[in-house]
């Protein structure tokens, strides 16, 4: 999925796009090896990932990749079950801390290249709390990274498990409160939504695909 660009020595050139891959994956260290695998094969410049299921017990030591930094984690003994960020170690990209609150489920980067500065947010919102509290910590954020970068590129990526069958079309039947916080979200930050192929399918045959991860952008 292409959202920003790396520079290029040639500048004769277009720069060649940034890829970003996400996904829940129930268990990092239970899932490892087909992760190593996609990372080999497949080179996303960044692959963030929740529900690591990772404690302080557990040491990023053990998932190495090469040609990647070390794992970004955000672990969480709670609903949110931890996220994690695989980033390649050429890419000109630094976690904002400061733009992260450690009691909410999302982490910041901040990626700086020549002509260009983007903030990436990485979140997960449980399906099962109502609470949208997660988008108004990282909503505060982005107003506070435009602050000191005013024409900053926006992405906000992850599990929204949010429904709403009207933005979310046709991929929501239904919609609920924050489906409803989620889309005021977007709409307040100028955001596009990217994804629009249904990230869930389900295993019973009376249950349709839904679009529960999403990827919103203020880059056309």
């Amino acid at each position: 999925m292409a959202i920003i660009s790396k520079p290029k020595s040639d500048t004769n050139k277009s720069p060649k796009p940034l890829s970003i891959s996400f996904s829940n994956i129930n268990g990092l260290r239970s899932k490892f090896t087909d992760i190593e695998s996609f990372l080999h094969h497949s080179s996303p410049d960044i692959f963030a990932m929740s529900e690591t299921n990772l404690n302080s017990s557990i040491g990023s030591s053990e998932f190495s990749v090469t040609g990647y930094l070390p794992l970004s984690r955000l672990d969480s003994s709670s609903y949110m079950l931890g996220l994690g960020v695989f980033v390649r170690d050429d890419l000109p990209i630094s976690r904002e801390t400061s733009l992260e609150d450690l009691t909410k489920s999302f982490m910041c980067f901040r990626v700086s290249l020549l002509h260009s500065t983007s903030y990436l947010f990485f979140l997960y919102r449980s399906p099962s709390n109502q609470s949208c509290a997660v988008l108004d910590s990282v909503s505060e954020s982005i107003d506070k990274a435009l602050i000191s970068h005013p024409t900053a590129n926006i992405f906000v990526f992850g599990d929204f498990n949010v429904h709403h069958s009207d933005w979310l079309s046709p991929f929501s039947n239904c919609v609920n409160a924050s489906g409803v916080r989620a889309c005021n979200f977007a709409l307040s930050h100028s955001l596009t939504r990217r994804v629009d192929f249904p990230t869930r399918i389900p295993r019973c045959d009376n249950q349709n695909p839904s679009l529960l991860d999403l990827l919103l952008s203020s880059k056309n």
